[in-house]
C-alpha cells in the first residue's frame, strides 16, 4: 500500500507539465482581452473633422507593470499634444485622445505623424510583448461642385504582433489579448472597398464603418467619404437667387428673350 502511494508521488514529480498547462490555461484566461486598442476618423464636413483614439488596458494587466502602462500613456499624451490635440485621462487604465485636422492634407500628416512607430507597453514575459504598430495613410479629394469625394488608403503593419513568444517558445493567441479597431464616421455617405487583400469591415452602414484589425498581419483598408461641399452648395443657392431675381425683374431668364 505504501509502495503504491510513493510511486505515485514519484509519477507527479516526473510529470511537471501536469502543474505547467492549468497555470497557463489561468494566466491566457485572466489576460484575455488585455488591451482594447480603437482608432477612429470622424469627419465633421470636408473643412472638419478628428482623429480619436481611444485605449483601455484590464486590470489585470495594468497590475503587472503599472510604470509601463503609465510610460506608454505619457509618449502617446506627448505627441497628442504636439499635434495640438486633447487627452483625457479616464484612469490610469484608460485613455482618450483627440486630435482635429482642417483640411484632408492635414489629417493625413496628423495621422501619420501621431501613429507612425505607435510604440505599446510591454507586457510582461508571461504573457506577450505588444510591439510596435506602424501605420500609413494616404488620401486623394475630388471636388464635384456640390460634393467632395475623399479616397483613403491605409495601410497598418502589425506582424509584430505575432502568435508566439520567442523567448518562451510558447504559442498565443495575440487575438485574445489584443482587440485592435479602426473605425470611419461620416455625418453623410462611407464606403469601403472590397478585393484582395483589403480588409472587409465588420460594421457597414452608410455613415459608419468599423474594421477589426488582425495581428500578425499587414491590414490594408480602402474607402470613400463622400461630404457635402459647403462652398459648393453656397454658390448654387447664390446662382439661382441671381437667376430668380432676374426673372421676377425681367420676366425672363438671362439669355432669353422676352415673349412678346
Amino acid at each position: 500500500m505504501n509502495k503504491e502511494v510513493n510511486n505515485d508521488r514519484y509519477s507527479s514529480r516526473k510529470n511537471p507539465i501536469l502543474y505547467i498547462v492549468p497555470c497557463l490555461l489561468c494566466l491566457l484566461t485572466l489576460l484575455t482581452g488585455c488591451v482594447s486598442y480603437d482608432v477612429g476618423v470622424h469627419f465633421d464636413s470636408p473643412y472638419d473633422g478628428s482623429i480619436v483614439q481611444h485605449i483601455q488596458i484590464s486590470d489585470s494587466l495594468a497590475d503587472l507593470d503599472r510604470s509601463a502602462t503609465k510610460e506608454w500613456f505619457n509618449s502617446i499624451e506627448d505627441r497628442a499634444y504636439k499635434l495640438r490635440g486633447k487627452v483625457k485621462r479616464v484612469s490610469s487604465e484608460e485613455l482618450v485622445v483627440d486630435i482635429p485636422f482642417n483640411n484632408s492634407k492635414e489629417l493625413v500628416d496628423k495621422f501619420n505623424q501621431f501613429f507612425y512607430g505607435d510604440t505599446s507597453p510591454t507586457a510582461p514575459s508571461s504573457s506577450t510583448d505588444l510591439a510596435t504598430i506602424n501605420s500609413q495613410m494616404s488620401l486623394r479629394q475630388s471636388n464635384f461642385l456640390l460634393f467632395e469625394r475623399n479616397y483613403f488608403n491605409l495601410k497598418i503593419d502589425l506582424r509584430a504582433l505575432g502568435n508566439s513568444s520567442e523567448e518562451n517558445k510558447i504559442s498565443i493567441d495575440t487575438n485574445s489579448l489584443v482587440n485592435l479597431t479602426f473605425q470611419v464616421n461620416s455625418p453623410w455617405i462611407a464606403r469601403s472597398f472590397q478585393g484582395k487583400n483589403l480588409l472587409t469591415p465588420v460594421k457597414n452602414t452608410p455613415g459608419k464603418l468599423i474594421w477589426q484589425l488582425q495581428p500578425g498581419q499587414i491590414n490594408q483598408i480602402k474607402a470613400v467619404v463622400w461630404l457635402p461641399s459647403p462652398l459648393g452648395i453656397g454658390a448654387a443657392i447664390i446662382i439661382v437667387l441671381m437667376i430668380a431675381g432676374f426673372y421676377i425683374k425681367y420676366r425672363h431668364f438671362p439669355g432669353v428673350a422676352p415673349s412678346v
